[in-house]
């Protein structure tokens, strides 16, 4: 099995789902199965039968067709294959893949859960990792012919409610009939995924100081502030970092992040008018029910500079739950490069976490350089 293959493919699926001006930021309780009317895609060279989630394409990929659900929601399905590897075990296999993709500086930081099951009647290992705002759940599925690597990749916000759409996917997996050849027969029950007697394991998260504060950037990211002791960082991409509470509390449903941004753009008065426009129309583009709660020009007052730029407040819904997003958008100083600062959280909890969020943004400080 060809890992930097299937894992740079996960890499491709990451800039879909980190949470930008939506993205991951659901607190929604799990969704339903589908129970729309579905459809099946059959493998045309494994003959492997998935069912796809009403209101979903299957998108084939490469000289090997391997599978990729893509979902305007915020996840993405794939489903990689290869011939099997006999000189390997499936024990081997999940080592093999986590010495590669697992530790300081590589795609997953740690293994949040795990668990041995079966697919259609297969042997195989179920998994969840974590990495920089993104969960990957990996299901590596043994046949007698092919190897299987199901994906589902989510923010960590959305992983939860999004959840069950992936079960139901592995539960209607049904690989062609070849691929039993060989293997114990088992009760019509154990065909689909079986919970487990014990549940995942999920290692306790340490306990930091709730009063001490991080600092986070300087001079060479453009800004800097300071964050609760608690609270998480994260960096999907070099010019983004999101800030959030520790799993159990619920700050983890909060988000603060801080993009730096460049539009084509004719001077920064009109860079902060097109960001202003992206950011709204991302939103509506993944979610209902936009609405503006009021927009102001802001102010940043730096050591002898000033910028210009604006406040705005958004209501919208995203998976059956209101939101609201505060948003600072202001010149860098450099060039037409734009700073974007924002605070998003469910409405039940956006008033209730503000003075914290208001403490942080107090802390932000634009190192533009003087004129």
């Amino acid at each position: 099995m060809n890992w930097n293959r299937i894992l740079g493919a996960v890499a491709c699926m990451a800039w879909l789902l980190s949470p930008g001006p939506v993205g991951a930021q659901s607190s929604a309780a799990p969704s339903a199965r589908p129970t729309a009317q579905v459809t099946q895609y059959t493998h045309p060279v494994r003959k492997f039968i998935i069912a796809v989630p009403p209101g979903e394409k299957v998108v084939p990929r490469g000289k090997r067709q391997d599978v990729s659900i893509q979902s305007r929601r915020g996840y993405v399905v794939s489903i990689q294959t290869d011939d099997r590897n006999r000189s390997i075990d499936l024990n081997n296999m999940i080592g093999k893949l986590e010495s590669q993709e697992m530790g300081k500086g590589k795609r997953w930081s740690r293994k949040i859960g795990e668990r041995f099951i079966n697919v259609g009647g297969l042997p195989a290992y179920d998994a969840i990792y974590e990495g920089s705002n993104i969960r990957t759940r990996t299901v590596i599925v043994r046949g007698a012919i092919t190897d299987f690597v199901i994906m589902f990749v989510a923010a960590p916000r959305t992983f939860p409610s999004l959840s069950n759409i992936f079960d139901w996917v592995v539960e209607n997996f049904h690989p062609a009939p070849p691929e039993l050849a060989g293997v114990p027969k088992v009760s019509p029950k154990a065909m689909s995924p079986q919970k487990p007697k014990a549940a995942m394991k999920v290692p306790v998260m340490a306990q930091a100081n709730p009063s001490a504060l991080k600092h986070y950037g300087g001079p060479l990211e453009g800004y800097s502030l300071k964050y609760p002791g608690t609270w998480l960082a994260s960096n999907p991409s070099p010019f983004t970092v999101y800030f959030s509470g520790p799993k159990g509390a619920e700050t983890y449903y909060t988000l603060i992040g801080v993009r730096a941004l460049r539009p084509q753009a004719k001077g920064p008065d009109d860079a902060v008018r097109k960001v202003l426009t992206s950011i709204k129309s991302e939103i509506k583009g993944a979610a209902k029910n936009l609405q503006s709660l009021g927009e102001v020009p802001y102010r940043f007052k730096g050591k002898g500079f000033t910028l210009l730029g604006r406040e705005i407040i958004l209501s919208y819904h995203l998976h059956n739950q209101e939101y609201k997003k505060w948003s600072l958008v202001v010149p860098s100083g450099v060039g037409d490069t734009v700073l974007a600062w924002s605070f998003t959280a469910p409405a039940y909890l956006f008033d209730k976490h503000l003075p914290l969020a208001r403490k942080v943004k107090d802390s932000w400080y634009i190192h533009a350089p003087r004129k």
